[in-house]
């Protein structure tokens, strides 16, 4: 018999019904599931199952059930009933522990919903010695989407199996999420259909922040004018000043609401991920089960906004999948990073390309027939417009790759680009350098800025722009990820040198 993946979170049973009961002394309940019966319905009855959970939270639902909470499970052991009724009785407390408890009934059953057609419609009652409050708990909000994993966004996961990081993983479809105030979240990734051929390459989600730890956190958002504070030192402290000052205003304007936390519009922040630098936070799914991944957390508003980045553990594998995201609230945001307008390309310095940079001996600067950093890698950019727009590139390196050289030399490891009109390619020089004020090489393992540039102009003929990534010195040799990202259609292609 196959063994079963045990998934990272449980991605079906928390959608179920969900019931809340208190009682305020102590209680003898009877809860009866019944299912409809045949000469009303026309169907045959199906396994059923209910559990009833201890709680502490009288409004949220259970998203993650611990076995130490179940205080029944009608069927125990994985033996659900296709009794028409279930009947069950048990005694309940208001105090567990010297803390104040409620309790969740879930109804369940081995058939997963997907239509209309499907639905099984049953009837939970309760009866109890004493009074009781019962309330059927608000059902979860779901978004989802249907894309695949093609030919330039089939990445991979972004640890291969032999450790060292992948810098196809950037190239995956991604997915951008702000939320507004704390919220539940549970993303599930499924395959869809089951070819064969498909097997043996399992799912994985990686979750994290859109913008890396060099951009200070949303701090900018809270307060106005001169009270406005530029940064914090974590998003746990902006979030507590929030707070503070949320609770500050309700108390002088007796308003009992804390207004919603607003996140940066996401139309400021679709910015392809290239990496998860060092000290950034991350969640990721294991990659263990062929057909679905799924992650869950409690997400704050001052973690994100979210990149959400679905991937195969095996880069290059093409298909189709669902990406659902099951939220507590109604109020979050989400949006795909459109592909068109974001490009990003896997490319290295090699014994041939590892040009350097104009800057980084002056001798070279005067001897023109020495100069190496002509050779780096060249990319071409065209601009699907006749307009002036601007352009963000980004140029990063996998850290891991690079440390040992960093270490020796950090200097000459600093990178930095050029951006040359494309008739400059014949001779190249300093001179043609577009981004001239920008053009400053960093000891980051990112570094990135945006190029104003005229579209392309089809009557003067012109052909785009040259990318050229580069190093300090010459003869640094590695792997890099050229990004590239604006507000119109474009394309980028590497130039055969």
């Amino acid at each position: 018999m196959e063994a079963v993946a045990q998934l990272d979170t449980n991605d079906r049973w928390f959608n179920n019904p969900q019931y809340r009961l208190t009682v305020t002394k102590r209680t003898q309940v009877i809860i009866s599931l019944m299912q409809e019966d045949f000469k009303v319905c026309g169907r045959p009855l199906i396994p059923v199952n209910f559990l009833v959970v201890r709680v502490k939270s009288k409004w949220n639902r259970l998203w993650e059930v611990s076995r130490e909470e179940v205080v029944l499970e009608a069927a125990p052991g994985g033996s659900k009933s296709n009794q028409r009724e279930l009947t069950r009785t048990l005694w309940l407390n208001p105090i567990h522990e010297k803390k104040n408890v409620h309790f969740i009934i879930v109804p369940n059953t081995e058939m997963e919903t997907r239509n209309k057609e499907e639905e099984r419609p049953f009837h939970l009652r309760v009866f109890a010695s004493e009074p009781l409050e019962f309330y059927h708990l608000p059902f979860t909000v779901e978004k989802s989407f249907m894309n695949k994993w093609s030919v330039t966004t089939a990445g991979g996961k972004r640890i291969l199996d032999n450790g060292k990081e992948n810098q196809l993983w950037c190239r995956n479809p991604q997915y951008f999420l702000n939320i507004r105030k704390p919220t539940h979240l549970k993303i599930i990734l499924r395959k869809k259909g089951g070819k064969r051929h498909q097997r043996g390459h399992p799912l994985g989600i990686t979750v994290t922040k859109a913008h890396g730890p060099t951009v200070p956190p949303a701090a900018q958002i809270i307060g106005k004018g001169k009270e406005k504070k530029q940064a914090y030192p974590t998003e746990a402290n902006a979030y507590a000043e929030y707070l503070r000052t949320m609770s500050s205003t309700k108390k002088e304007k007796g308003n009992d609401k804390i207004p919603d936390f607003e996140p940066p519009c996401l139309d400021e922040t679709l910015e392809r991920k290239l990496q998860i630098l060092p000290n950034e936070w991350y969640q990721e799914a294991r990659y263990i089960s062929d057909d679905v991944a799924a992650v869950y957390a409690f997400y704050q508003p001052t973690q994100g906004p979210f990149i959400i980045v679905p991937s195969v553990a095996t880069p290059d594998q093409q298909m189709d999948f669902y990406l659902t995201i099951f939220s507590s609230h109604a109020d979050i945001e989400v949006k795909q990073l459109q592909d068109s307008m974001n490009a990003v390309i896997s490319s290295k310095w090699t014994d041939k390309t590892a040009g350097g940079c104009h800057l980084y001996d002056k001798e070279f600067e005067q001897k023109a027939d020495s100069f190496t950093w002509v050779n780096n890698p060249q990319f071409l950019l065209k601009l699907d417009t006749r307009e002036k727009v601007g352009v963000k590139i980004t140029l990063s390196r996998p850290e891991k790759a690079w440390k040992k050289a960093i270490g020796m030399d950090l200097v000459g490891c600093m990178i930095g680009f050029y951006v040359f009109p494309s008739m400059a390619n014949s001779n190249f020089s300093k001179d043609h350098v577009l981004n001239k004020e920008g053009c400053k090489f960093v000891p980051w393992n990112e570094v990135n800025e945006t190029v104003w540039l005229e579209g392309n102009e089809f009557s003067q003929n012109r052909d785009g722009y040259i990318i050229m990534p580069a190093t300090y010195d010459n003869g640094k040799q590695g792997p890099f990820v050229l990004a590239v990202s604006t507000t119109v259609a474009f394309t980028l292609t590497p130039i055969e040198l």
